[in-house]
């Protein structure tokens, strides 16, 4: 059974792409064939994100993050379940 990946982030599109290419890349070196993993990436609101950390609303920026983390784990856990 192949694996499925969650990720999240990036915050930004720049780190989105990095994530992703770092991911196929290290994938391929390790196996060498083009059956990638499945990946479900959920990612941020940069300026939100940014906003709540420079604005030191630690507890908003928690709560964001850990809210996040939710949805990613039941978008998965719906990916594997359809």
């Amino acid at each position: 059974m192949k694996k499925k990946i969650g990720i999240l982030g990036g915050i930004s599109h720049t780190s989105t792409i990095k994530y992703y290419q770092t991911l196929m890349n290290l994938y391929y070196e390790r196996f060498g064939n083009y059956y990638y993993p499945e990946i479900i990436m959920h990612s941020l609101d940069f300026q939100y994100f940014t906003d709540l950390e420079n604005e030191l609303k630690l507890q908003e920026y928690m709560d964001y993050i850990d809210i996040r983390l939710m949805e990613l784990y039941w978008a998965v856990l719906n990916y594997h379940c359809s």
